[in-house]
C-alpha cells in the first residue's frame, strides 16, 4: 500500500508507551517544556499525528490508540486525538480520532476502553450497560464535523465511522471482529489485538465505510481541519511590553519584599518571619513564579487545604505552559505518596491513624531514592509540628533550595517551634517582613493591641491612643469597656447606637477574637435586645 511505504517524520524515533511515575502515581508525560519546543516546529495541516509528543489527555483506552499511531509509519495520513468541535447551531462534540487519509475521506474513530461485551441485544462496557451503542456517539459526531466542513468549504468530504474497543480482546483464534455479527458492525469494529498494526486496521475500516479514490481533489480540507482541531497559539510579546509587565510585577512589592526578592538568587535558603498582612504568600508565590519559569521542579508545601488550593489554582498558566509546580498540603501530599508507594495505613480516621501514616511515610522517604526537588517553598510553617518536620524534610531532602515561611505569633499551637535546622547562624539566611499590606492603620493597630496581653491601664494607655490615632474617626470607633460591666452589655449598647444611625441589622457583624471556648460574646442568643445568629 502506497501509505505504507512512504515514511514520515512523525514514525522517526516515535515515543515508547507512557510510563507511570513512581512519585505522582499519574500517567507519566514527555518532558513538558521540551513537547512545547517540540510542537512548535510541526507544520500544521501535513501528515502525521496531532498532537505528536503527548496525548491529548489521558483516557487510558485512547492512550493506548494514540500510543499506536504514533509508532506507526503514517505516511501522507493525518490523525487527529480528541477533535473538539462547535457547529454553527452551537453544537458541541468530541471525536476521539480522526484519521484522514487523501484516498478515501475521513475515518471517525470513537474509541471505547475498558471490556466491552454485548448481550441479548445489549452494549455493556467493564459491566455496565452502554447508554448508547458503539458507534451511535459515531454517527452523531460524523454530523457535526460534516457540518462544520461545510461551513469552512468542504462539502464534499466523504465521512466514515468506526469503533476501537482498544481494552476488549478479539476473538479466541485472534480474529478481529470475530465475535461482531450485527450487519451495521462488521469491519467496522477494531479490537486490542489491532494496535499492533493500526494502519491495515484503519484502512480495512476504510474499505468497509468509504471507496477508494473519492476522497477530494487536493488536501485543503486536511488542513481545515488541522485548524479546527487548533494551531499553536503563541503570541510573542515585544521587549518593551515584557519590560512594563515586569514594572507592573515590580511595583506590587514594597522595598522590603524587593530586597528579599532581590536575594533570590544568592540565598538558596531563607526563613521569611512576619505578620499577618506583610506579604509572605505574596512572596512566597512570587518565588515559585520565578523558580518554575526555570524549568525547575517546584513544590509549595503548607499546612492548610484552603491555602494550597489557591496557590495552586494561580499556578495552573505555569503548568499549562509546561513547567512543574504544584502546591500541596503537606499531610494531604504525604497520604497521596503513602498510595502511591503502596503503605498499609489503614483508614485515617483519628489522629493516631494520622501520626501512625505520617510515620510510614517518612520511614519510607528516607529509605527511597527519591527524584530530587530542586526547589520547595514552605509556608504556615509555624503550624508543623515535629514529626511533619520529619516528613517534610525527609520529602525534600536534597533541595537545593528551600524558603520557609512563618509567623509565630499565627500559630494554632504554642509549643511549635521550627526545627534546629532553621535556627539563626545556621545555614538559613533570616529576614523580617515588618510592613502592613493588607490591613488598614486602625486594624493594624487593633491586632497589636491584641497581641499585648498586659491589661489596658485606661484611656490614655499607649496601645489605646495608638490605635486612636491610627483610626479614621467617621469609620471606626474605639470603646473602653469597664470590666466590671458585662461584655454583652456594652456590645448591646453599641448595636442600639448603630440601629439608631439607620445601619441595618444584617449589615452589622460582632468579631470576637479569643475563640468560641473563652470568648464571652461566641454562641450567646441575644445581645442587649437584639438576637444574634452564632458563625464560626
Amino acid at each position: 500500500m502506497r501509505m505504507m511505504s512512504e515514511s514520515h517524520p512523525a514514525a522517526q524515533g516515535a515515543p515508547a508507551r507512557p510510563q507511570r511515575t513512581m512519585e505522582d502515581g499519574q500517567h507519566g508525560r514527555t518532558d513538558a517544556k521540551s513537547a512545547v519546543s517540540a510542537a512548535r516546529a510541526v507544520r500544521w495541516g501535513m501528515p502525521g499525528l496531532y498532537p505528536p509528543h503527548q496525548p491529548r489527555d489521558d483516557n487510558p483506552g485512547e492512550v493506548l490508540v494514540w500510543t499506536a499511531f504514533s509508532q506507526a509509519a503514517l505516511g501522507n495520513w493525518s490523525v487527529f486525538h480528541s477533535l473538539k468541535l462547535r457547529t454553527v447551531h452551537k453544537q458541541f462534540g468530541e471525536g476521539d480520532f480522526i484519521a484522514c487519509a487523501p484516498d478515501y475521506g475521513a475515518l471517525i474513530v470513537e474509541v471505547k476502553g475498558g471490556e466491552v461485551t454485548h448481550a441479548a441485544g445489549h452494549w455493556f462496557q467493564s459491566g455496565r450497560p452502554m447508554a448508547e451503542s458503539p458507534l451511535t456517539q459515531a454517527h452523531r459526531y460524523r454530523s457535526k464535523l460534516k457540518k462544520c466542513l461545510a461551513a469552512a468549504g468542504h462539502e464534499d468530504v466523504p465521512l466514515g465511522v468506526a469503533c476501537w474497543l482498544s481494552e476488549t480482546p478479539a476473538g479466541a483464534d485472534g480474529k478481529p471482529g470475530q465475535r461482531i455479527t450485527h450487519e451495521d458492525l462488521k469491519e467496522v469494529v477494531l479490537f486490542e489485538d489491532d494496535l499492533s498494526a493500526p494502519l491495515v486496521a484503519i484502512e480495512r475500516c476504510l474499505n468497509a465505510t468509504l471507496t477508494r479514490g473519492n476522497g477530494p481533489p487536493t488536501t485543503a480540507w486536511i488542513e481545515a481541519i488541522a485548524r479546527m482541531w487548533g494551531e499553536d497559539f503563541d503570541p510573542r510579546r515585544s521587549a518593551r511590553s515584557l519590560l512594563d509587565r515586569a514594572k507592573a510585577r515590580v511595583s506590587n512589592f514594597d522595598d522590603q519584599q524587593l530586597e528579599v526578592l532581590n536575594g533570590l538568587d544568592v540565598n538558596p535558603r531563607m526563613v521569611i518571619q512576619g505578620g499577618a498582612g506583610t506579604g509572605k504568600t505574596t512572596v512566597a508565590l512570587e518565588v515559585l513564579q520565578r523558580w518554575a519559569w526555570e524549568g525547575t521542579p517546584t513544590r509549595y508545601l503548607c499546612f492548610t487545604e484552603g491555602l494550597a488550593r489557591w496557590i495552586d489554582a494561580s499556578l495552573e498558566p505555569l503548568r499549562a505552559a509546561g513547567n512543574d509546580v504544584r502546591a500541596v498540603p503537606l499531610r494531604a501530599r504525604a497520604r497521596e505518596l503513602s498510595e502511591v508507594w503502596g503503605l498499609s495505613t489503614g483508614p485515617l480516621d483519628t489522629g493516631e491513624d494520622w501520626t501512625r501514616m505520617l510515620h510510614m511515610v517518612r520511614d519510607e522517604a528516607r529509605r527511597r531514592t527519591l527524584d530530587p526537588l530542586e526547589s520547595v517553598v514552605i509556608d504556615e510553617a509555624q503550624n508543623f509540628d515535629a514529626l511533619d518536620w520529619e516528613v517534610a524534610l525527609a520529602l525534600t531532602d536534597g533541595a537545593r533550595r528551600r524558603w520557609v515561611f512563618h509567623d509565630p505569633r499565627q500559630s494554632f499551637w504554642d509549643d511549635r517551634p521550627l526545627p534546629e535546622v532553621f535556627a539563626p547562624g545556621g545555614t538559613f539566611m533570616h529576614y523580617t517582613l515588618r510592613r502592613q499590606q493588607r490591613a488598614s492603620a486602625g486594624l493594624s493597630a487593633l491586632a497589636q493591641a491584641y497581641l499585648d496581653a498586659r491589661p489596658v491601664s485606661g484611656p490614655e494607655d499607649p496601645r489605646v491612643v495608638a490605635l486612636r490615632d491610627a483610626c479614621d474617626p467617621d469609620a471606626t470607633r474605639c470603646v473602653a469597656v469597664d470590666s466590671a460591666v458585662p461584655l454583652v452589655s456594652a456590645l448591646g449598647e453599641e448595636l442600639d447606637r448603630l440601629l439608631a444611625l439607620g445601619i441595618a441589622p444584617s449589615d452589622v457583624m460582632v468579631v470576637t477574637l479569643l475563640g468560641q471556648y473563652t470568648s464571652d460574646v461566641h454562641g450567646v442568643e441575644m445581645l442587649g435586645a437584639h438576637e444574634v445568629t452564632t458563625v464560626d
